[in-house]
């Protein structure tokens, strides 16, 4: 435990929501406002052209430990408090240390501070431990939930694929972002330990900034400089942020193919019309998507063995896509053979052989010297693994 409290009368905020869904412009909103962000970085990208306002601490911290428990910000099946469940205390002592270090480094001083790096969606119930551990319980934590249609997520995710393939492996199809979209808020909204809760939408900002950042004004009850929110309102805010409208027909198509996504998308729209909403709302909204939860729980078992699998495979993909050898497939017929009898396994053969057909789609056998190649990266890959784990052991 923590003994170096902040004391209760701060406020931290955080910042959650999709990639791609406005959560910058949230932050730099509350820069406006005069929260603290901690050491940020807005450096102008070519997926970003207003930059991120993400601290730099939480989200090294936040790559890292998604590493550690074997998977990364893109993986649609990972459940972070699962993963958090099963390891042992002595593993996660010192990611506890290291993120009291970055709260107080970055953090103590100010009265009032916000953070933001969509990959809290997915390890929140590890962050909320970490504020209670540094004084702020749920009455101190507010939380802001930008969102965005997960189909316009879907195609800004789309581009930046295209753009960097290695950054988002999975974007350069629609329904994996969709999953990772609804997975994320899931998480989210699961893991939240306050009644102070606020829905953005990513549009709304976009066609009414000035409401909307008195929306996130009032339910912070704080008094601010207009002058650096007029700026903000001004020059920070551009219509031209978004770049993909929403067709009529894909809603459609999204309706059929995943009903949860469209059903949290709307419950969470409503939500955004009220002041604000608490844990009692949540719960509505979560008793109602038990199919989905029942899948996580059924890919719980597996999602180490398919995130190392496919990521180590799409490593080696994006750096050989001339060769390829059938050793993939038996690699994939190994994996198989190993999860006989684990529930879901008819779902997990079809996750498996449409890796193999992606795989077999980007390149034919031409070099035999692949497969020496290919043992040698998953032998490497799961060494490194193994020495970070020492590592935070220690």
């Amino acid at each position: 435990m923590n003994n170096s409290r902040i004391p209760h009368e701060n406020k931290a905020i955080i910042v959650l929501g999709m990639h791609r869904s406005g959560t910058s412009a949230i932050a730099a909103g509350l820069e406006a406002m005069g929260f603290a962000l901690g050491k940020k970085y807005v450096t102008i990208q070519y997926d970003n052209q207003k930059g991120y306002f993400e601290n730099e601490d939480v989200v090294s911290f936040d790559d890292h430990l998604l590493q550690f428990l074997n998977s990364r910000w893109d993986n649609p099946f990972f459940d972070g408090r699962r993963a958090l469940a099963d390891c042992e205390e002595h593993e996660l002592a010192p990611w506890y240390e290291e993120a009291d270090a970055i709260i107080r480094e970055n953090f103590s001083g100010y009265s009032r501070w916000a953070v933001k790096d969509p990959r809290m969606c997915q390890l929140l119930s590890f962050w909320t431990s970490v504020l209670e551990r540094n004084g702020y319980l749920g009455t101190d934590t507010y939380y802001i939930h930008v969102l965005r249609h997960p189909l316009e997520v879907a195609h800004s995710q789309l581009q930046r694929h295209r753009k960097n393939p290695g950054f988002h492996y999975i974007g350069g199809d629609l329904r994996q972002t969709v999953l990772l979209w609804l997975s994320s808020h899931l998480q989210a909204l699961r893991e939240v330990n306050s009644d102070n809760n606020i829905a953005i939408l990513f549009t709304d900002l976009l066609e009414e900034p000035a409401l909307q950042m008195e929306r996130i004004i009032r339910f912070l009850d704080i008094d601010i400089s207009r002058d650096s929110l007029k700026e903000y309102l001004d020059d920070f805010l551009e219509r031209s942020l978004k770049h993909h409208t929403l067709d009529e027909s894909e809603n459609d198509q999204l309706k059929k193919k995943y009903p949860e996504a469209v059903y949290v998308y709307d419950a969470l729209s409503r939500l955004s019309k009220e002041n604000s909403f608490d844990r009692d709302d949540i719960q509505n909204i979560l008793k109602n998507i038990d199919s989905y939860a029942h899948a996580l729980d059924l890919f719980h078992p597996m999602y180490p063995l398919l995130s190392v699998a496919w990521y180590d495979w799409q490593d080696m993909i994006e750096r050989h896509r001339e060769v390829m050898t059938s050793y993939t497939w038996r690699m994939a017929n190994k994996l198989r053979n190993s999860l006989i009898g684990i529930p879901g396994m008819k779902t997990l053969f079809g996750v498996l052989k449409k890796i193999y057909d992606f795989f077999s789609g980007r390149a034919m056998e031409e070099n035999g010297c692949l497969v020496v190649h290919l043992i040698h990266t998953q032998k490497t890959a799961d060494d490194e693994r193994s020495i970070t784990r020492r590592q935070t052991s220690v």
